[in-house]
């Protein structure tokens, strides 16, 4: 996992955003967020190959003062050429 971010006040976060530049792949790969541990509401999934700038602007994390926030990367079974 990545570093987390400590929430100091309550929000909602949004429009989670994601570039990919390059992509060797050869299964999905999801970019999501993680609040307290747990898995967050927002995600983008990348398929095989896939590059470029994805958004997901339907879903929402409504965070609260002192809530550890961070993204997460899960890469299903496969390999990277």
């Amino acid at each position: 996992m990545n570093s987390s971010f400590r929430v100091r006040g309550s929000f909602t976060s949004s429009n989670f955003y994601v570039n990919v530049k390059s992509n060797a792949r050869t299964t999905d790969v999801v970019f999501g967020t993680v609040k307290n541990g747990a898995s967050g509401a927002q995600s983008v999934t990348y398929t095989s190959g896939q590059t470029g700038v994805k958004e997901d602007t339907t879903n929402t994390d409504s965070l609260a003062a002192g809530d550890d926030y961070q993204y997460r990367i899960t890469t299903l079974t496969g390999t990277e050429l």
